[in-house]
């Protein structure tokens, strides 16, 4: 289980989280090869960039890490 990163609580169906294939209980560890080590430090990094913006994560899922790209969509 990864000791830091931000954990996902709910995936929106038809969302850019859904559409990638995260799932809830997934722990986002990186994004775009930077460490992330809590909640905030995705949400602000999410807000610093616009809808259209393509990012790729790794999330943890299972004891095992794993990236996704995604498209992030409208606030």
């Amino acid at each position: 289980t990864a000791s830091a990163g931000a954990l996902v609580t709910r995936v929106e169906p038809d969302s850019a989280a859904s559409d990638a294939g995260l799932e809830p209980g997934d722990v986002v560890v990186e994004l775009d090869g930077e460490p992330i080590a809590a909640n905030q430090d995705l949400t602000e990094a999410i807000t610093a960039l616009a809808p259209g913006d393509q990012v790729s994560l790794t999330v943890e899922r299972q004891g095992r890490r794993r990236s996704f790209d995604v498209t992030l969509g409208p606030r």
